[in-house]
């Protein structure tokens, strides 16, 4: 009777130390999966800010350099 109750004794450790693994590996799956959202929040965060440096968001900004400003951006 002893060795059955150490054999299930084994066998619930077992399978708790499988669960214990399964979670881990899915806590690590999500953090992997933040990680890299907010790595392509940070990049599109830097494209945003060359474009706004370069001008490449302003509507006033036409093909030709040379151009006057609209009155709309003299205000």
């Amino acid at each position: 009777m002893l060795i059955m109750k150490t054999g299930s004794q084994v066998k619930n450790m077992a399978q708790g130390a499988a669960e214990i693994g399964k979670g881990a590996a899915q806590s690590a799956v999500n953090i992997a999966r933040g990680a890299a959202t907010g790595a392509a929040h940070i990049a599109q965060g830097a494209a945003d800010a060359v474009k706004n440096t370069i001008g490449a968001n302003n509507p006033d900004i036409t093909s030709n350099p040379n151009s006057p400003p609209s009155p709309s951006s003299m205000v």
